[in-house]
């Protein structure tokens, strides 16, 4: 589930990007897929140490 509203948030702040044009359309999925990754590293992170 937070998996899901981080991907929905992250959308949003590239779209964002693409009307302001801070970034081209051809960043934009390097750009998605950088902050994915980042992303997921920091769920997983942050998992373990609520579990405790």
């Amino acid at each position: 589930m937070t998996a899901v509203i981080a991907f929905i948030i992250i959308r949003i702040i590239i779209w964002f990007m693409m009307q302001f044009e801070i970034i081209g359309a051809a960043d934009a999925d390097a750009v998605f897929f950088g902050a994915l990754v980042v992303a997921f590293i920091t769920i997983a992170l942050f998992i373990p140490s609520r579990a405790r």
